[in-house]
C-alpha cells in the first residue's frame, strides 16, 4: 500500500472511530433504548452525514498530499508543499474536532424523539471521544507522514508538529478525556438511572475505566513508542561502536527528536568527511614526512656539499683576488709602458718629420746638382764642339803647312825661311791635334764623368725620393701606431679600471662567498634539525594514523 493511500486510511479511520466509540458509549449509558439507538444509527440524516462529512474529508486530504506526494517524488521540498506539511496535523485534528462535534448536533436535531436531555447528554460525549479517541489515530497519522516526507528537509519557516506539543497533546487530552469520561459518564447515569446500586455503578465505572484506561494506554505506548524509537535509535547509534562513523541515526520524525538525529547525521557525516579527509591528510602528510626525510637527507648532503663548495670557493676567490691584484699592478706597469712608449713613438715621429725635411731639402739639392750637371755636360758638349772646330782648324792648318812645305821646297832658297814657319806651324797643327785630341779624351772623361755623376745623382734623388716615399709611410704608420697606442693606453686604462672594479667586486664576493658559507654553515645545521623534525613528524604521522584508523569510515 502506498503511503500517501495509509494516510487516507488513517483519515477515514478518523472519521469511522468517533461514531463507532459514540454509538456505543451512548448505548453502554443507556441515554437512548435500543430502537431509538437504532432508530438514530440508520436515520438518513446520520448516513448521510458520515459519507459527505468523510466524503469532503477524504478529497480534501488527498488534494493536500498530492502536493507533500509531489514535493517527496522530486525529493524537493517548496514553500507550499512545507506549508501544508506543516498543517496536515492541524487539519485533522481541526476536521476531527468539527467532525465529532457537529455529527450528533446534526444528526440528533432532525429526530423528533430525541428529548432536550438526550441531545446535551450525547452532545457532551463527543468530547471524551475528540480528546480521547482521535489521538492514537492522529499519533499514527503524523507517524506515518514523519516517515513518509523523512527525506525532505525540515523547514524552519514552516515547522512541523513539535515535540513537546505531542507530548502536551497527548498526555492533556487523555487525562481530560478520561476525567471527562468517567464525569459525564457518571452524571448520565445520576440522571437515567438514578436508583441505580452502588455495585453496578461501581462495574458500569470499572469497565468505562477500563476502556479509558485502554485507549490511554494506547495512547501513551504510542507516544513512548516513538520516543522510545527516537532515543534508541540515537543511543544505539552513539553507544554502539564508537569508532563506526558509517552508522546512521534512523529516525523519521520531525519534531525536535527527528531534527536532532538529523543534526547528529550532518554532524557524524561531516565528522566522517572529516576523519576521511584527515586519513587521507595522514596518509599524505606521513608521505610526504617520507619524502621530506629524504629530501631531507638529500638536501642536507646538497647543504654540506654546497659548504664545502663556499670553502672552496673562498679559497679560489683569495687567489683570484691575488691575481686580480697582480693584474691590476701589471696593468699598471702596461699602462707606465704604454706612456712611455707613446712618448718614444711621438719623439721617433719629430725625428721622422725632421728626416723628410732633410730628405726633402736632399732632394732639392740633388735635384739642382743634377740640373747643374747636366748644364756642365751641355757645356762640356760644347767645348767638345768648339774642339771639333779647333781640329778642323788645326787640320787646316796642318793641310796649310804642308802646302806652305810643299810651297817653300819649290821656292827653294827663298822659301826655306817660309818653310821653316810652315814646319812650325805644322808642328803647332800637330801638337794642337795632339793636345785636341787629350783634351777631347779629356773631355770624353768629364762628359762621361759628368754623366755617371749626373746619373748617379738622378739615382739618389730617386733613392732619396723613395726614402721620402719611405719616410711617409714610415710617418703613416708611425701616426697609426701612436693612434693604436693611444686607443690601446685608453683601453689599458679602462682595462685597469675594470681591473680595479673587478679587485673591488671580487673582494664584496668573496666577503658575500664567506657570508654565503656561513649561512651554508647554518642551513647545514637547520638541515639537521628539519632532519630530526621530519623523523619526529613521520612518527607523529604514524600515531596519528594509528588513530585515525580507529574510525570506520
Amino acid at each position: 500500500m502506498q503511503t500517501n493511500s495509509k494516510l487516507l486510511l488513517y483519515v477515514l479511520l478518523g472519521f469511522m472511530i468517533p461514531p463507532i466509540a459514540w454509538i456505543l458509549i451512548v448505548f453502554y449509558s443507556q441515554i437512548f433504548t435500543f430502537d431509538a439507538l437504532i432508530s438514530v444509527v440508520l436515520s438518513f440524516t446520520m448516513i448521510v452525514y458520515i459519507i459527505v462529512a468523510t466524503a469532503v474529508g477524504l478529497l480534501f486530504f488527498k488534494t493536500q498530499l498530492e502536493k507533500v506526494q509531489n514535493a517527496v517524488e522530486r525529493n524537493h521540498s517548496s514553500s507550499q508543499s512545507d506549508k501544508t506539511l506543516s498543517l496536515l496535523p492541524l487539519w485533522f485534528l481541526m476536521a476531527q474536532f468539527l467532525y465529532t462535534s457537529f455529527g450528533p448536533l446534526v444528526v440528533l436535531s432532525s429526530l423528533d424523539f430525541v428529548t432536550t436531555e438526550q441531545f446535551w447528554l450525547a452532545q457532551l460525549f463527543t468530547i471524551p471521544l475528540i480528546l480521547l479517541f482521535v489521538i492514537p489515530v492522529f499519533i499514527s497519522f503524523v507517524t506515518t507522514l514523519e516517515t513518509w516526507t523523512k527525506k525532505l528537509v525540515v523547514s524552519d519557516e514552516y515547522p512541523f508538529i513539535s515535540f513537546g506539543k505531542k507530548i502536551i497533546s497527548v498526555i492533556f487530552n487523555t487525562l481530560l478525556g478520561n476525567i471527562f469520561l468517567l464525569v459525564l459518564f457518571n452524571v448520565t447515569l445520576f440522571i437515567t438511572h438514578p436508583q441505580l446500586t452502588l455495585s453496578d455503578l461501581i462495574l458500569k465505572n470499572s469497565i468505562i475505566a477500563f476502556v479509558g484506561l485502554s485507549v490511554s494506554t494506547l495512547n501513551i505506548y504510542l507516544l513512548v513508542r516513538q520516543i522510545k524509537l527516537s532515543v534508541i535509535g540515537i543511543t544505539n547509534a552513539v553507544a554502539s561502536e564508537h569508532n563506526d562513523l558509517n552508522k546512521v541515526i534512523k529516525i523519521d520524525a520531525r519534531d525536535e527528536t527527528g531534527i536532532m538525529a538529523r543534526c547528529i547525521n550532518m554532524f557524524i557525516s561531516e565528522l566522517k568527511s572529516t576523519i576521511s579527509d584527515a586519513k587521507n591528510s595522514s596518509k599524505i602528510n606521513q608521505n610526504h614526512a617520507v619524502s621530506m626525510k629524504d629530501i631531507t637527507k638529500t638536501t642536507e648532503k646538497r647543504v654540506h656539499d654546497e659548504f664545502e663548495i663556499a670553502s672552496q670557493t673562498i679559497k679560489q676567490a683569495h687567489s683570484i683576488q691575488s691575481l686580480v691584484e697582480i693584474s691590476n699592478q701589471n696593468f699598471s706597469d702596461t699602462k707606465l709602458n704604454m706612456q712611455e712608449s707613446n712618448a718614444l713613438l711621438n719623439d721617433a715621429r719629430s725625428e721622422i718629420y725632421r728626416l723628410i725635411e732633410s730628405v726633402h731639402h736632399s732632394v732639392h739639392l740633388e735635384h739642382e746638382m743634377n740640373a747643374k750637371l747636366e748644364q756642365l755636360s751641355s757645356e762640356t758638349q760644347q767645348i767638345k764642339s768648339v774642339l771639333v772646330v779647333i781640329g778642323d782648324i788645326a787640320d787646316q792648318t796642318n793641310l796649310l803647312a804642308l802646302n806652305a812645305a810643299i810651297e817653300a821646297a819649290r821656292a827653294g832658297e827663298h822659301g826655306r825661311g817660309f818653310a821653316v814657319v810652315a814646319d812650325e806651324v805644322r808642328k803647332l797643327a800637330e801638337r794642337t791635334q795632339k793636345s785636341l785630341t787629350e783634351i777631347n779624351t779629356t773631355i770624353n772623361i768629364i762628359v762621361q764623368s759628368v754623366s755617371d755623376a749626373s746619373e748617379q745623382m738622378k739615382n739618389n734623388a730617386n733613392n732619396i725620393e723613395s726614402l721620402s716615399d719611405i719616410s711617409k709611410h714610415v710617418e703613416k704608420n708611425i701616426n697609426t701606431t701612436v693612434e693604436t697606442m693611444d686607443k690601446t693606453n685608453e683601453l689599458t686604462q679602462k682595462s685597469a679600471k675594470s681591473s680595479q672594479e673587478i679587485a673591488t667586486h671580487t673582494s664584496d664576493m668573496l666577503v658575500k662567498i664567506q657570508s654565503i658559507s656561513t649561512i651554508s654553515h647554518e642551513n647545514d645545521l637547520s638541515m639537521k634539525e628539519l632532519s630530526d623534525i621530519a623523523d619526529k613528524l613521520y612518527s607523529s604521522s604514524e600515531e596519528l594514523n594509528a588513530k585515525l584508523e580507529y574510525f570506520r569510515t
